[in-house]
């Protein structure tokens, strides 16, 4: 699936203190109101990759997330749902730096939040949650990604068909369980060429690409540029923050 957001420092607008784009606040909007769960889900993992790499007490962090509970908010109410709590659990309400874990910690409950959001606002509730087979399909493609894997063997070990497997994966998630693969691959992929520590044409079968042509194929057209453009950008110092 190709990214909606841009991949250079127009992550977080340049400002004294960081705040969130437009662009970012309407790709979560339609997003949200898509009852998009799994592209919500990649769109704020996108964001706290970037504000990663800033000081986990820099003022630029705590308003980010914290301008995310707010468009959860704006969000709810816009729908008219002003009387009800769209937020079941005792989720924080702000984002309050203690150690860099925070960072991690804040992005679960931020994405935790827009999912109990997708769930109230969804006409259909079960569009909302994951069923067990997808959940496992999931699970297996995040644990064996860099394997040989396919939906059929996705489906053996959640004791489906493939076929019914493929439609459960599209309806819940909105992507196809390939194009999902595919994006979890890229993500790792991406991920080994920040590291430095290998050749991009090392790190195709890291991530479980048979081939290297389709694996150039799938990564320009998810991240807008070539493995080795990307690989070239991390080297300098305005380059992708993804």
């Amino acid at each position: 699936m190709a990214r909606e957001w841009p991949a250079a420092d127009s992550y977080i607008e340049q400002a004294e203190v960081f705040t969130l784009t437009l662009h970012q606040e309407k790709s979560l909007l339609q997003a949200v109101e898509q009852f998009d769960r799994f592209k919500t889900d990649m769109l704020l993992d996108d964001l706290f990759e970037a504000l990663g790499s800033l000081p986990y007490d820099s003022p630029s962090v705590s308003n980010a997330v914290n301008e995310l509970i707010q468009l959860a908010d704006k969000i709810w109410r816009k729908a008219g749902s002003k009387d009800q709590d769209y937020v079941d659990d005792d989720l924080p309400l702000r984002y309050d730096p203690a150690s860099p874990e925070m960072i991690d910690s804040a992005k679960q409950r931020v994405k935790q939040l827009f999912r109990q959001l997708i769930g109230k606002l969804s006409p259909e509730p079960e569009r909302a949650s994951y069923s067990p087979y997808v959940v496992s399909a999931m699970q297996y493609v995040n644990a064996r990604y860099a394997d040989n894997i396919s939906l059929d063997l996705a489906a053996e070990r959640a004791g489906i068909t493939a076929s019914y497997l493929g439609r459960l994966f599209k309806q819940e998630t909105g992507v196809y369980f390939t194009d999902y693969l595919n994006q979890i691959r890229i993500d790792n992929a991406k991920r080994l060429i920040r590291s430095g520590r290998y050749k991009v044409n090392q790190i195709y079968e890291r991530v479980g690409f048979s081939g290297y042509n389709y694996f150039f194929k799938v990564f320009k057209d998810s991240v807008g540029m070539t493995p080795h453009q990307y690989a070239k950008s991390k080297e300098e110092p305005d380059g992708p923050s993804s």
